[in-house]
């Protein structure tokens, strides 16, 4: 078998260790490729998963031997603050957190409860500040971390349907730009993600389908926005890996960044007459 070159940084000793790697939602998705992604790139990669799903795991240790699954629920206080002191009491040290777990709420708000709502922000949010707080202590010690928080298109522009998943992307948006500057003197670097539609995007629970996917009905937009892929999510997070000074914030898509720019540069007016044309249409 053919021994991987793992990835390395000098710590605050001077002493050359691996690169440590905590990933949420990995059971399935984005976060079971960006594991997959940094593992063959070489980095020691503890996967945190709700539910430990045993034949992921026995692929991956028959394929990805540097994947650790992790049982790791990150509305539980107790499951963050386990994996968090179980990985730094066998590595010494975590150097990576990647916030990727979440799920999307799409329908008319009157269609959801409160507690759903509730349950949404404990999630999408404050599970990523439960682990990016207990990080921060060890990081420090450290003298080094990396916290990359993957947000959305719907943390940049609110849209029509989806206000509740909008709300918590924005939250977790906000608290990362603000970690951005905080952290920064501990050489502690936090960068957001916000990526537009991916290929295979599912959602948890979706009140009214036929408004969910109004960018479905018009061709131009289908045309002018196609999905990402998750290689090329895992290829910019590899780049902001390897960057000695990572960027505040990165946009991924061709629907994010043109979305973004006419709202931040076109008459409010007008902009608002778009939304409504697409959301109107039928």
């Amino acid at each position: 078998m053919k021994k991987t070159k793992v990835a390395s940084i000098k710590n605050y000793s001077g002493k050359s260790t691996h690169k440590i790697v905590l990933i949420t939602g990995c059971s399935s998705g984005l976060g079971k490729s960006i594991a997959e992604y940094l593992s063959v790139k070489g980095y020691k990669v503890f996967a945190g998963m709700r539910t430990v799903n045993k034949d992921l795991v026995d692929e991956w240790q028959a394929k990805y031997p540097s994947i650790h699954p992790v049982q790791l629920d990150i509305t539980s206080n107790k499951d963050c603050e386990a994996v968090v002191e179980k990985i730094v009491k066998k590595e010494k040290r975590l150097d990576v957190i990647i916030n990727n777990a979440g799920y999307a709420l799409s329908g008319s708000m009157q269609s959801f409860s409160d507690i759903e709502f509730l349950d949404l922000l404990n999630t999408n949010a404050v599970g990523a500040f439960r682990l990016i707080k207990l990080a921060y202590r060890h990081m420090r010690k450290q003298k080094y971390g990396k916290i990359i928080n993957i947000t959305s298109f719907c943390g940049r522009v609110a849209l029509p349907n989806f206000s509740l998943y909008c709300a918590s992307k924005f939250a977790l948006e906000a608290m990362g730009e603000a970690l951005y500057y905080e952290f920064a003197k501990k050489n502690i670097h936090v960068t957001t993600i916000a990526p537009g539609a991916m290929i295979e995007t599912k959602y948890t629970k979706v009140s009214d389908q036929k408004r969910a996917w109004q960018r479905d009905k018009l061709f131009l937009l289908r045309v002018l926005m196609p999905s990402l892929s998750h290689e090329e999510i895992n290829k910019k997070i590899h780049t902001i890996l390897q960057s000695d000074s990572p960027p505040k914030s990165v946009l991924m898509g061709r629907d994010t960044n043109i979305t973004f720019f006419l709202q931040r540069f076109l008459p409010n007016s007008i902009f608002d007459k778009l939304m409504f044309y697409v959301w109107n249409k039928k």
